[in-house]
């Protein structure tokens, strides 16, 4: 898809939104996924060639909003987090230090997804494009090296 939009010289705010959408849309996939694998695929091999646990449509629902909803939540909490860290980091490493903001995206972004996929049991992916979002609508005055432009 971006080497067709760049091929008919779309914009590139068009290029970013076409694959932010892709990214929310691999996480409702994912989320779904979730929720059909609990029904039809088995938990252990213990329960080989049985069905996993009934999931009637309350329970559906249920288990969506809390992956979808609970990674909006997720990635809410750790986006802010590292906004705070950004705003200190910028406060009191100077320009060539931005190698500390730049690991600490990085981590953020890993850690962000390990905790809301495996602890608590939203989703990594959507939690990790919302925490993204956040940093780069609020955090943009942060980052050293402003130079660059997005």
């Amino acid at each position: 898809m971006a080497a067709l939009l760049e091929e008919v010289g779309a914009p590139p705010r068009l290029k970013v939104h076409i694959a932010g959408e892709s990214l929310l849309n691999d996480g409702a996939a994912i989320v779904f996924y979730s929720i059909f694998s609990q029904n039809y695929f088995f938990q252990d091999l213990a329960q080989f060639g049985t069905h996993g646990e009934d999931v009637d449509v309350r329970k559906g629902f249920e288990m969506f909003f809390q992956k979808a909803l609970g990674g909006f939540a997720v990635g809410l909490f750790f986006g802010i987090g590292q906004l705070m860290f950004l705003f200190y980091l910028n406060r009191r490493a100077n320009r060539e230090e931005n190698i500390v903001q730049v690991t600490s995206l990085i981590a953020m972004a890993y850690l962000n997804f390990y905790t809301a996929d495996f602890v608590w049991k939203t989703s990594g992916v959507i939690s990790t494009v919302t925490a993204g979002l956040v940093v780069k609508v609020f955090g943009r005055s942060a980052i050293n090296g402003k130079s660059i432009s997005m």
